[in-house]
């Protein structure tokens, strides 16, 4: 019944309505318009295949398991990646609050802080004007779940990945630090590690803010569609249209 139940769901919302009235326009166009019908069912399945766990939880998983985090991790200097925020949304250090999988990224700086000691660079600017300086929030962010203040610097100029890693060796290389430990998504890390690498800096990654399991364990849901797994889906070949990129930039 619970099944039932999720995929009676799937079907009533996007995008399980969308492909249901993409069938059935198919069906009403195959006798008279048989070309469309065709294009409309291919259009159907592609919407499918993106929008069900069984697809994109691999995708996903292929990019997040590349890295782990060590257990016996060393380092001086902690740099954070911010990758989203609301500008006037309550935060618990003042306006602002960064997203689901940035607050990922920053739970586990403090933790680490809290380990090592070590200072946090806070790299991420204003990508738009909705989500404010993702670096200002992102230290606020961290001081108020107990990192002292002094020991987080900010750098509040960057929109990409690719500017995250330029305007951050500056400051590594102003303060000296040799060994600068990387948190970021899991799923963007093997981006982020190759930006780095091309302007020569060697970083330790520290995966976080999973979206997967590292275990696939096959059950009918992985069928059903849902938007969860169109998001999976869209991060994933983000990442992958990144990397591929990078390989044409010097």
């Amino acid at each position: 019944m619970l099944y039932l139940q999720k995929l009676l769901v799937a079907l009533l919302l996007p995008p399980g309505l969308w492909i249901i009235l993409l069938i059935l326009l198919s069906g009403l166009m195959y006798r008279r318009y048989r070309r469309w019908a065709i294009m409309f069912m291919i259009t159907t399945l592609i919407l499918y295949v993106c929008s069900i766990s069984f697809i994109s939880d691999p995708l996903v998983r292929s990019l997040e398991l590349r890295y782990t985090p060590s257990a016996s991790i060393e380092g001086d200097v902690i740099v954070v990646l911010m990758g989203g925020s609301t500008v006037d949304t309550p935060g618990i250090g003042g306006p602002g609050h960064p997203s689901g999988e940035t607050a990922g990224r920053l739970i586990t700086a403090a933790s680490l802080y809290f380990k090592l000691g070590v200072p946090i660079i806070v790299s991420g600017g204003q990508v738009y004007a909705e989500s404010g300086y993702e670096g200002e929030i992102g230290k606020r962010t961290l001081v108020a779940m107990g990192v002292p203040e002094k020991l987080v610097f900010v750098e509040n100029s960057s929109r990409s990945t690719t500017e995250n890693v330029y305007n951050i060796k500056p400051i590594l290389d102003k303060s000296g630090y040799l060994n600068p430990i990387l948190i970021t998504s899991a799923l963007h890390m093997t981006r982020s590690v190759r930006n780095f690498d091309k302007i020569g800096v060697e970083i330790e990654p520290y995966p976080t803010a999973y979206m997967v399991s590292k275990k696939f364990k096959l059950n009918i849901s992985h069928f059903y569609p849902s938007y969860e797994a169109v998001n999976k889906t869209g991060h994933a070949l983000k990442e992958y249209l990144g990397l591929i990129l990078l390989e044409f930039q010097r």
